[in-house]
């Protein structure tokens, strides 16, 4: 996708190159919600892998991760209102349970199979072999996490030239199993695998976790299209690491931003000092939590479920005041000043409203001090939202044309055609106002192969601030 390009810079590879600056101090693709990327601990799972799940498939999640370490994470997002979220499980090394069975002889009953855990972790799997109850010709074989049955495999009782074990592999790997593998331990044995119930896999254990993984989930993320991204960590190094990687990939064309935090046993200026350190219009931080039915809902699980909300909120509206699924009320009480300092520190702070909402406060970035080519409106959610749409759409309604058209009069205008039908969507659709326009730059007139265009726009903010001015009178009236 577009990357940027500096002021007379020419690049070298075909593609479309993108510059913005500040014009003022006045302040067709579709667009991209609800995509989550977020990396996770767990005790079960592919790990280095990307997979991605929609907000219908959570059970699939939980069948893939289980629900221990902080799959949470995950599942907060959609809570939240992410429609997709890409997860990574964390981590390398690690051990997968295992457990040997035996054959049936009576004296010196062998090892003759071993069923090893699909992957590394502590996730408690147990295995049974029975008879089958409704066919005496049949074995099977039970795959169980607590008292729940994952997989059943059938396999034909021994008979003189058949081997149980043989069977059974032969059965688990045309089936696919997704918790287990079989090995044949040896040649030997009577060919019969003794009855077992509920033996556990032992010896499992969680790989470990260093922040170099989580760049390595970064790196992975980003072959993938997302909106926003997120982690299941509230440490400071791995909060440094995500906003290191969201702006250098924002160089390279990735229209996203990242969301983080920390959980409310932070002291509040210290919520505050982390958060204006950022100063940085790709990152939002979460600076508490709240209450559920359940409990507590704080740290990375809060900052998730904000991520979720954030995420799936449309750019023509704000998320300002927004409420947030599920809470019920505010783990700390704040001060009217509490709020202001929240907000000129870039911090996303929890509220609730005179009907008893819990809500976002605000909807601001954590910048502070704009850059050369920032403006004001950078400190705006929605209108990082929008303006990260905006070159999204515009990217993707213009790639198609490179190296397709001519770098002429008729395929300038081609290309100002599809870019301005982009911008007037965006118009439609209540995110810019009227007047957005795409053209050629005047001051730089188009080379061989190269064309260069100005894209002018003010993108709409959402009314924040009411202002009521009363004006009463008393009237002595005869």
């Amino acid at each position: 996708m577009g990357q940027f390009y500096l002021e007379n810079e020419e690049k070298i590879r075909p593609g479309v190159y993108n510059r913005y600056s500040n014009r003022g101090t006045t302040n067709n693709t579709g667009a991209v919600y609800g995509i989550v990327a977020v990396p996770i601990h767990a005790s079960w799972g592919p790990l280095e892998k990307v997979n991605l799940f929609t907000a219908s498939e959570i059970d699939k999640l939980k069948a893939m991760y289980g629900t221990s370490g902080t799959v949470d994470a995950a599942l907060e997002l959609f809570a939240g209102g992410a429609s997709k979220v890409y997860v990574y499980r964390l981590g390398t090394g690690g051990t997968a349970g295992s457990v040997t069975l035996k054959d049936t002889a009576v004296d010196t009953p062998a090892d003759v199979l071993t069923v090893t855990a699909l992957y590394p972790g502590q996730r408690s799997l147990s295995v049974t072999v029975r008879e089958k109850l409704t066919d005496e010709t049949q074995k099977e074989l039970l795959i169980t996490d607590g008292t729940k049955i994952l997989e059943t495999f059938d396999f034909a009782v021994k008979e003189e030239s058949t081997s149980e074990i043989d069977t059974l592999i032969s059965n688990v790997a045309e089936a696919g199993s997704q918790y287990v593998k079989l090995t044949k331990v040896a040649e030997g044995g009577n060919g019969e695998i003794a009855a077992v119930s509920n033996v556990a896999l032992v010896g499992g254990a969680d790989p470990e976790v260093v922040n170099s993984d989580y760049s390595n989930a970064f790196n992975a993320f980003e072959a993938y299209r997302w909106n926003a991204i997120t982690i299941d960590s509230c440490e400071d190094d791995v909060k440094s690491l995500l906003q290191e990687y969201i702006d250098r990939i924002y160089q390279t064309g990735k229209w996203s931003y990242a969301v983080m935090g920390d959980p409310t046993s932070v002291g509040w200026a210290n919520r505050l000092a982390r958060a204006a350190q950022c100063n940085d219009k790709l990152v939002i931080y979460v600076g508490g939590g709240w209450n559920d039915s359940d409990g507590p809902v704080d740290g990375y699980r809060a900052v998730c479920r904000v991520c979720g909300l954030i995420s799936s909120t449309p750019a023509n509206q704000s998320v300002v005041h927004s409420a947030i699924p599920g809470a019920v009320s505010l783990i700390e009480n704040l001060s009217n000043t509490d709020y202001e300092d929240a907000i000129t520190h870039g911090m996303l702070a929890i509220s609730m409203d005179a009907s008893d909402t819990v809500q976002l406060d605000a909807g601001v970035t954590t910048l502070i001090t704009p850059g050369e080519n920032d403006d004001d409106g950078w400190k705006h959610i929605r209108r990082l939202v929008t303006r990260n749409e905006s070159m999204d759409r515009v990217d993707r309604a213009l790639s198609p044309l490179v190296g397709k058209v001519n770098c002429d009069k008729d395929g300038i205008a081609i290309a100002i055609q599809a870019a301005q039908k982009v911008l007037d969507a965006m118009v439609g659709e209540k995110k810019l106002a009227d007047g957005a326009s795409f053209y050629v730059d005047p001051d730089k007139p188009a080379k061989v192969d190269s064309a260069y265009f100005i894209i002018d726009e003010d993108d709409i903010d959402s009314l924040e601030k009411v202002y009521l001015h009363y004006r009463f009178r008393f009237s002595a009236a005869a």
